[in-house]
């Protein structure tokens, strides 16, 4: 993915400097050049360090603050989505109702934290991220801990992240498709546990069609929405104008409300004596979710730390303790 982009970047800089590209701000194609943006490098500083309250005090607006609630509703639905998205790239089972958790507090006190420094933007998982597990075969936490520190240090540094930004909208369009693909055939594969029947068919249906006309219909007639209450017209348009919240919320609606079996519904997991964890499909088990680094000091003060929702609960770190047991009994035998 890196020599791609890299070749298409190159590319858009030899068409730029022989003149291949227009210079007509109104052309498609002016967006292909790579001085388009150049001045934000020339108007980055060289180190900036973000600090709480630079961009003035905080202020309240209630339209604003509904608009953004619902935002976070919609990130949160997405994220669960990303998560089993990633467990099925990685090969590993369903992500628990703690790692469930665990993520969704990480990404709500990195949101907290970035709006104290003045960014507005939603820190969560992203869906082409995700995609691009499958396409380069990397999902190693060292390598992802390695990616996060650079991003740190790039954002520390002006001129350097001011650099993407000069990324060609072609290049970054052919990022967005390849990875947007990706997950798209990836969150396909969530069907494949459900019977897909009438009952399942229409339910599918309904839900992303209701998602694609509400978007649709909100942004040919924008102002057909109108109660005489500012707010109450904004958090309307959010709601209708964002196809995730939509659609789930039709599929949710819909699901519950049309009689299925729990087969037929994809939740064979919600069975008696059903174990989804053991599967000849899974390269480990449910100890991929643990902490790799501090779980024995957990395990030894689970008193205190077990009733944190965004921990394994006991019983889970014994039943982790005995696989451990186990493994240790194997590579003693093995070394006999």
């Amino acid at each position: 993915l890196l020599l791609a982009v890299s070749i298409g970047w190159i590319l858009c800089y030899i068409f730029t400097v022989t003149n291949y590209y227009p210079s007509d701000p109104n052309s498609r194609s002016f967006n292909a050049r790579t001085d388009t943006k150049i001045d934000l490098i020339h108007r980055a500083p060289w180190f900036s360090f973000p600090y709480p309250g630079q961009y003035g005090p905080p202020k309240f607006q209630i339209a604003i603050f509904l608009g953004f609630f619902l935002s976070t509703i919609n990130s949160i639905i997405e994220s669960m989505g990303d998560y089993y998205a990633a467990s099925i790239l990685c090969s590993v089972p369903p992500p628990p109702r703690h790692a469930i958790n665990r993520g969704l507090f990480s990404e709500g006190l990195a949101g907290v934290l970035a709006g104290l420094m003045g960014a507005s933007h939603a820190t969560s998982s992203y869906s082409t991220h995700i995609a691009l597990i499958g396409i380069t075969k990397v999902a190693s936490r060292i390598v992802l801990n390695i990616a996060g520190v650079l991003l740190i240090i790039m954002a520390i540094l002006g001129k350097v992240a001011a650099s993407l930004a000069t990324i060609p909208d072609p290049v970054v369009g052919a990022i967005n498709f390849t990875g947007l693909t990706m997950m798209l055939s990836v969150g396909l594969t969530n069907l494949q546990k459900t019977a897909l029947n009438a009952r399942n068919t229409l339910i599918i249906g309904t839900s992303l069609g209701l998602s694609w006309v509400s978007s649709s219909w909100l942004y040919t007639y924008p102002n057909d929405i109108n109660t005489g209450n500012f707010e109450l017209d904004q958090v309307l348009k959010i709601v209708l104008g964002t196809q995730t919240f939509v659609g789930t919320l039709s599929a949710i609606f819909l699901d519950n409300t049309i009689p299925g079996t729990l087969t037929e519904r994809g939740m064979q997991h919600l069975l008696p004596e059903t174990d989804t964890t053991e599967s000849p499909n899974y390269h480990t088990g449910e100890i991929v979710y643990e902490f790799p680094s501090i779980q024995n000091f957990l395990n030894k003060h689970q008193s205190v730390f077990g009733k944190l929702a965004i921990l394994p609960p006991k019983k889970v770190i014994e039943v982790d303790e005995e696989t451990e047991k186990l493994k240790d009994e194997i590579d003693q035998t093995d070394s006999v």
